[in-house]
């Protein structure tokens, strides 16, 4: 786990880390792989812990609200590129219409 060092965590509590699910690597050959996801995961996960003092029960939630955020962002940036897709006067069109006050839902 090449990854260790470069966060400042223990093995015993990344492997916890692991079980919970909180990271989720690649298993190869009784290792773990690490991604630069899953790194910049692990180092969200240590300030968390140790700058906002998050506890054992509150990450979760915490990390769940992250995964929301990460995931309307992606459909965010789908939904961009498909309105850029539409013929010019369509798109500003809806762009005209995002630029303005917001209507209630």
């Amino acid at each position: 786990m090449q990854l260790l060092p470069r966060c400042g965590i223990e093995r015993a509590e990344l492997t916890l880390w692991i079980e919970r699910r909180w990271v989720m690597p690649l298993a190869s050959n009784g290792d773990f792989l690490f991604n630069e996801a899953d790194l910049a995961r692990v180092r969200m996960i240590t300030e968390f812990r140790n700058d906002l003092a998050l506890d054992d029960e509150a990450l979760p939630a915490v990390l769940g609200l992250v995964d929301q955020l990460h995931a309307t962002r992606r459909r965010f940036r789908q939904l961009v590129q498909i309105i850029c897709e539409l013929p010019e006067e369509q798109c500003e069109a809806i762009l005209r219409k995002l630029d303005g006050p917001l209507e209630p839902g």
